[in-house]
């Protein structure tokens, strides 16, 4: 249940009431019969709060209750009090005579109704044999969503108190809570329902507690608790036993237990979003992220269950170590481990290197996972092969939710490296203290070389931090990840005894949080460097180039001609890793939805051509890590989109065996072997890849989209419509290319029973969605024609992506053009 936080004011004497009227405990009981499918709830709330300076009536937090009765005493008297409602639903309590210091109990009786965007919120749930199942819970809300409603009345998050929850509800479903059971629900006064009552939470603000109550099963082992609805329940057993392994990994790791709760995780139907950290929310995972079996899975659904669950569990692994209030230190914590600990577990699968990719490289371009990427700089800095040491240090003998960001930088201080000279008069504490805690973007580091005299200036645009860095040149290599040097101020020239023909590195294996610029020659001699022997330059480093340069071109801060420059080496590249992010820049996130001209297509072909066939000559190995298959995957996908013959041809054959055998495909190659094999399908054949994709949940709606004909749209449709997936249905209208959406276009308009039959809601909100994301000025206007001639409204339809396409770069084409003549005349 969130209880959300609001605000309460002092009306008489102008004051903030915060100073004045302290909570200290909240006991609420709710009675609920969401069993039924009833969405009113009743409840009473007890407030425990102390007075330090007299009041004489102040503002409850109480929007959308009725409020049926309020009781207000001391040990010694009841104090009349009469309450009226505000304009914003909240409640003036006005006293008779004023509070004067002291201890007081305040008891409210309330009801409400529970709706979808309310801070209680009841959700519903069809299962195979078409019953209905229901679940209440409180849905919480955090710090600054002032105008939120609570769960119920409350003082607001000013200070923190401890709570005790219960409720009463049909002894047929259960209820948990982000604090455990007291005992066993006990018998009601009312015949067939029973009370379950939790324990007392430690201090905490008013939405970080709350309950959920359902028809749910229950899986445990070891520590681990998995909550869901019956019919999932029995699938989710790999699951829990990897959510088990992830609390051992990190028990073990710190040498530490604390003695706590169960973790859990409770399996909800719907979508749930990702923004909040309260600690209620850290309990609950979207059933989709939780439907990972090794067998019939491929990596993009263990990359989604370990992202959703995996950091749930991590972040109430540490929210039992970290002090609350260290919100930021919280996540980096939390997010950081998710893949060191998936790395422990899929050793094969290099999951930190995935880490590099899926969120420093993200966090770069945009507000995500930002104290992470910080978080990983420092440790990597400073700790490095020592962070083992450290994280025992700071867990032992130290009480739970108290370690702050002061006492990590102190401790990771003893380990400082002599030659790590940080700049006179500043802490580790204050360096680190100035990245967690910016709001600002991260830094961009130029390196402009002066080869006549050696000499390197440094700059960084805009940001005024103290920047860490280290450096690799021609002789030197990658051998290890130190020294590392600061920046302290906008500029610095430092002296390089590097030959002029000789390329320089910073940001070694991109540990810091920043990109990096060259002038053009050392572009020029890395390029170089990487064509005669790309493994001189680190892995990491190369997949580094290969994103900085992408996105410095985006933003006009480097010639598109440097980046396809660079492109070029990729055809002696063989480390599946980095042709992640290569697949990432080849399709610069225009994959599948506007052809590129034929010379951009030869050239990419021209490029891939080499790492393609290494793999697709061997074929598909089960022994190959799954990380590997599915970079394997997305290459050959690029290829067919490109319209390789042997690439379309593998695919319909692969198609029709699996068809014919009724067998199923790898699963890291379902995505493309069932997207391209589509082409010039059977009937039969897209009914079965229909039943399929019902029971495969690591291929979503969108491996449809390459229908090439009206009938098989129209099927494929009809058949999300019935299966009543609205999201899938977006997924779909939205992965369509512009051939794809000119056939939904004339589908639409020539077909009305059609239109009925999806229904306009249906239609409309697909239509947003892809309005919002496309790139194709010819899809826009499709959309607006089918808006009007079908009476449609669409009314969050937006205007396309911004996203500049890189060979509408200027001079793109012209260098593509150059090269491949090139090519041709060798």
């Amino acid at each position: 249940m969130l209880i959300r936080v609001v605000s309460l004011f002092l009306i008489v004497g102008g004051g903030s009431l915060a100073g004045k009227v302290v909570p200290n405990n909240y006991d609420v009981r709710f009675t609920t019969e969401i069993h039924s499918g009833s969405d009113s709830f009743d409840g009473v709330v007890q407030i425990c709060f102390n007075v330090t300076e007299e009041v004489g009536q102040f503002e409850l937090q109480a929007r959308n209750f009725t409020i049926k009765d309020v009781t207000l005493k001391d040990k010694d008297a009841v104090h009349a009090v009469q309450s009226s409602e505000l304009p914003n639903g909240n409640v003036v309590l006005k006293l008779e005579n004023p509070l004067p210091a002291g201890n007081y109990l305040l008891q409210v009786t309330f009801s409400g109704t529970a709706s979808d965007n309310d801070a209680m919120f009841k959700g519903s749930y069809q299962n195979n044999d078409g019953s209905v199942g229901h679940y209440l819970m409180s849905k919480p809300r955090k710090s600054g969503f002032h105008e939120s409603p609570s769960a119920f009345p409350n003082f607001g998050e000013e200070h923190k108190s401890t709570f005790k929850i219960s409720v009463v509800h049909h002894e047929s479903i259960r209820a948990w809570s982000n604090i455990p059971l007291n005992d066993p629900p006990a018998s009601h006064d009312r015949e067939g329902y029973v009370i379950s009552s939790f324990g007392v939470t430690p201090e905490m603000r008013v939405y970080d507690v709350g309950f959920f109550v359902a028809d749910f099963g229950t899986k445990y082992l070891g520590k681990m608790t998995v909550v869901a609805r019956g019919e999932i329940l029995e699938s989710l057993v790999y699951v829990t036993s990897l959510c088990n392994d992830l609390v051992k990994i990190m028990d073990n790791h710190t040498a530490v237990d604390y003695n706590v709760p169960d973790y859990t995780l409770i399996v909800i139907p719907h979508k749930l979003s990702c923004s909040n950290f309260t600690e209620f929310e850290r309990q609950f995972v979207n059933e989709q992220s939780m439907m990972y079996n090794p067998e019939e899975d491929d990596f993009n659904q263990l990359a989604k269950f370990l992202k959703s669950a995996g950091n749930k569990l991590m972040l109430q692994w540490f929210g039992n170590l970290i002090d609350p209030e260290e919100e930021r230190l919280l996540e980096a914590f939390a997010n950081v481990y998710t893949y060191f600990n998936a790395e422990k577990i899929y050793p094969k699968e290099f999951m930190m290197m995935h880490y590099q990719v899926d969120v420093v490289q993200r966090s770069l371009l945009r507000d995500y996972k930002r104290p992470s990427s910080v978080l990983n700089m420092f440790w990597l800095i400073v700790l490095d092969i020592k962070w083992d040491t450290v994280m025992k240090k700071l867990s032992k003998n130290r009480q739970p939710r108290t370690l702050t960001s002061a006492q990590l930088c102190s401790e990771a201080q003893t380990l400082w490296k002599d030659d790590y000279n940080l700049p006179e008069g500043m802490t580790l504490e204050a360096i680190f203290n100035q990245w967690m805690y910016s709001d600002e973007d991260p830094p961009l580091l130029n390196v402009h070389r002066t080869y006549s005299d050696g000499n390197v200036i440094l700059s960084q645009n805009v940001s005024q931090k103290i920047l860490p860095y280290n450096f690799a040149t021609e002789p030197s290599h990658f051998d290890q990840l130190g020294p590392f040097q600061w920046l302290t101020g906008p500029n610095e020239t430092v002296q390089f005894d590097v030959s002029n023909d000789h390329w320089i590195i910073f940001n070694k294996e991109q540990f810091g949080f920043y990109r990096v610029n060259y002038d053009e020659r050392n572009w020029e001699l890395i390029v170089r460097g990487l064509q005669s022997n790309a493994s001189s330059i680190h892995r990491v480093s190369r997949m580094q180039l290969l994103d900085d340069a992408l996105n410095l071109v985006k933003d006009d801060l480097l010639d598109v001609s440097v980046l396809l420059n660079l492109l070029t080496y990729l055809r002696n590249e063989t480390c599946y890793d980095v042709w992640y992010d290569a697949y990432i820049v080849l399709k610069s996130w225009y994959y599948r939805e506007i052809e590129p001209p034929q010379v951009v297509k030869d050239f990419f072909l021209h490029l891939i051509e080499p790492y393609y066939q290494s793999f697709t000559s061997q074929g598909i190995k089960s022994s190959t890590p799954q990380m590997e298959l599915h970079i394997h995957s997305d290459i050959a996908g690029l290829a067919c989109w490109l319209g390789k013959k042997d690439c379309l041809e593998q695919a319909r054959s692969r198609f029709q065996q699996a068809v014919a055998k009724n067998a199923p495909v790898e699963p890291n190659w379902s995505r493309v072997t069932y997207c391209y094999g589509l082409q010039n399908a059977t009937d039969e054949e897209m009914e079965w890849l229909l039943i399929k994709l019902n029971k495969q949940h690591s291929c979503s709606a969108s491996v449809l989209s390459c229908v090439d004909n009206e009938k098989h749209l129209r099927r494929v449709l009809v058949e999300l419509k019935e299966k009543s997936n609205p999201e899938s249905m977006t997924a779909f209208v939205k992965a369509l290319d512009e051939k794809g959406f000119n056939m939904l276009h004339s589908l639409l308009k020539n077909e009305p029973d059609l239109v009925q039959t999806l229904g306009s809601p249906t239609l409309e909100s697909a239509l947003e969605r892809a309005s919002k994301s496309t790139k194709s000025a010819k899809t826009l206007k499709l959309i607006d024609d089918l808006e009007a001639s079908l009476g449609l409204h669409v009314a969050g339809k937006g205007s396309g992506s911004r996203d500049i396409n890189i060979w509408d770069k200027p001079g793109a084409v012209d260098f593509i053009e150059r090269y491949m003549k090139q090519q041709e005349s060798r």
